[in-house]
């Protein structure tokens, strides 16, 4: 059974007590006696009214039968309890509500602050390989002419300059191509833009 206090459905039961007693078997099951009850469960003849939801344990929510008292004198402590039970209900679900948006807010945080991390990181990692690839082109740019100066040379036997020359000119084009400054669309898209969406 439910009753509505304050926008608030609130369950409520009648029950009587029963109590617990050590089963004894019966002549039919002594044969399996793993297989009866271990209990039985005997009426009292005591009732219970209750509200049926987890509250705070300030908060009286079952009334009983006893020696001085009947059930049914306690309904007025039952429906002065309710507005408070409806109302410690709503501040729970509140403040759940609240705990849980404050959850969301914080994994939203960390998410972006760890997004934050991995794209810096990410950034860094195409600089060293972009600062690699320059340093790269500058080692062959020198030894490019190197190899000119060698090729020039008047003590470089003339069987050699041909080699000599073709060895400089694939050097310079290999320095170029390795170079990510001859091509500074592509290196700034290396550094702003994830490899998964790099445009050429």
């Amino acid at each position: 059974m439910t009753v509505a206090v304050h926008d608030e459905a609130l369950a409520f039961s009648i029950v009587e007590v029963v109590k617990a007693k050590p089963h004894e078997l019966r002549p039919q099951e002594k044969a399996s006696p793993w297989m009866a009850p271990r209990w039985d469960y005997v009426p009292t003849g005591i009732l219970k009214l209750s509200i049926d939801c987890s509250l705070e344990a300030w908060i009286r929510h079952s009334w009983s039968d006893g020696k001085k008292r009947r059930i049914e004198n306690c309904l007025g402590h039952f429906l002065v309890t309710l507005p408070l039970v409806a109302a410690t209900l709503k501040r729970e679900r509140e403040e759940r509500a609240e705990r849980e948006r404050r959850w969301v807010e914080e994994r939203k945080r960390e998410e972006e602050a760890q997004r934050r991390r991995e794209e810096y990181n990410r950034k860094a990692k195409a600089l060293d390989k972009l600062a690699e690839s320059w340093h790269a082109s500058r080692r062959l740019h020198e030894f490019a002419v190197a190899l000119k100066a060698a090729w020039e040379s008047p003590e470089t036997p003339e069987d050699q300059k041909t080699d000599l020359a073709a060895m400089a000119e694939f050097a310079l084009r290999h320095a170029d191509f390795v170079d990510p400054l001859t091509d500074l669309k592509w290196m700034v898209n290396q550094f702003k833009t994830p490899p998964w969406q790099w445009q050429y």
